[in-house]
């Protein structure tokens, strides 16, 4: 018995020293990439904090982060359980009159929509997002902040059916650059909620622009406006490399702080007991795997800043059918699925965009010339490139040159196109 015992003690030692050792030099590499990824997060996260942008009309609020008041008016609407279901779908489709409920919310709300439209004039937005929490980010409530950028809608229409063209246009944009902004908040989710409000809101200027009913220097004013809003679109790309931040942040932190050493076994009887023999291979896996799940998210960044749609398209198939092949769990579980939809919608919101800008071209020299151009590059120096196509957005005057149209070659979700009719 002694000798066997002495064999097990003997075996127990060469087991545990290279286990010990390769423990440690698993935890030595997790910190050294927690470090890296650390850095990149502090450097995003000061690089948002100096950029400003240009406010779209009156005295800008220089130096002044919009972000601490957008986040004291999501509370206050937060607050309010009352908000009518009904609310996207007045900002999506204008009627006259407003639905009562929408028209009484609004009325509750007058408020909060007058100190957004002030909000925006800040010529900073910062989230201060601190991507190296990982799970402890806290994100803006997405859900609320759609429902403050459709009241900022709601009010432009109820403004355009009292005859106010202007005071309408004003207050789709101020909802455009603060759906812009969301767009910067919480990565993948928040730029896709961001995008769809933008497009909401360019929808809606792109109708006065079509009715007739601004003057020229009112659609000159929303030319200029729009051609601002411009570098305040989200970019997807940036956000997939910022999620990448916040996951690597989280899975290191957790293998590097000994989350991974407490793991537990919920017993049927809702005990529970750690399961050491996980604490070195959890490390090691880390230690071993993360490089290329973090190799991959770069890609996926990479891929989606690709102007050229068919090679984003290429790309993002060729990524998800690595990551699909992968047996990697990492990649697996939180790697983008690759779908070329990633793209699209951010193609669809910039090709709104463009045909509005477009089209408030067209509308300025129409105004200006009493006639419409016989080219966009007759009303404006540089048309704006569709996203869907291989040069400009499409300019069709028609034939008897009393109407035209700005269209792109894409189409919105539900197959309809994007476009903006004047002159009928």
């Amino acid at each position: 018995m002694k000798k066997l015992l002495k064999v097990l003690l003997v075996l127990a030692i060469l087991l545990l020293v290279p286990g010990v050792a390769a423990y440690f030099w698993a935890g030595q590499s997790i910190g050294r990439l927690e470090e890296t990824w650390k850095a990149e997060a502090v450097a995003e996260r000061a690089a948002a904090a100096k950029k400003r942008r240009p406010v779209l009309r009156g005295e800008a609020r220089k130096g002044v982060n919009a972000v601490p008041e957008y986040e004291a008016l999501l509370a206050k609407i937060e607050a309010d359980k009352g908000a009518p279901g009904s609310l996207a779908q007045a900002a999506n489709s204008p009627r006259a009159p407003l639905d009562p409920g929408v028209a009484a919310y609004l009325e509750r709300h007058r408020a909060e929509v007058a100190a957004i439209r002030e909000a925006v004039r800040a010529d900073g937005c910062d989230w201060k997002i601190e991507w190296e929490r990982g799970a402890e980010i806290r994100f803006p409530n997405l859900l609320v902040a759609g429902r403050l950028a459709d009241l900022l809608i709601v009010e432009g229409h109820e403004r355009a059916f009292a005859g106010d063209a202007r005071g309408a246009a004003e207050r789709y944009l101020d909802a455009a650059r603060f759906a812009a902004d969301i767009g910067e908040a919480a990565g993948v989710i928040s730029v896709n909620l961001g995008g769809a409000l933008s497009d909401r809101a360019y929808e809606a200027v792109g109708r006065l622009i079509s009715a007739g009913t601004l003057g020229a220097d009112a659609v000159a004013a929303i030319e200029l406006e729009i051609g601002l809003l411009d570098s305040a679109l989200a970019s997807v790309a940036a956000k997939i490399g910022q999620e990448r931040l916040g996951n690597n942040a989280q899975m290191l932190r957790d293998a590097g702080s000994g989350v991974f050493e407490t793991l537990k076994l919920v017993t049927p009887v809702d005990q529970t007991a750690p399961i050491w023999p996980l604490l070195i291979p959890s490390r090691l896996y880390i230690a071993f795997t993360w490089p290329e799940y973090d190799r991959i998210m770069r890609e996926f960044g990479t891929a989606l800043a690709l102007a050229d749609r068919d090679a984003r398209a290429g790309r993002l198939v060729a990524l998800r059918r690595e990551t699909e092949a992968s047996r990697n769990p990492l990649i697996a579980m939180n790697a983008p699925s690759g779908d070329v939809k990633f793209g699209v919608n951010v193609d669809r919101a910039r090709a709104r965009r463009a045909v509005v800008l477009a089209a408030a071209a067209v509308a300025r020299h129409r105004l200006g010339k009493g006639v419409f151009p016989t080219s966009l590059g007759e009303a404006m120096a540089a048309p704006p490139r569709d996203p869907f196509g291989p040069a400009a957005i499409l300019y069709q005057r028609a034939a008897d040159g009393a109407s035209a149209r700005v269209t792109s070659a894409g189409t919105t979700d539900k197959g309809e196109p994007i476009a903006v009719e004047l002159g009928k």
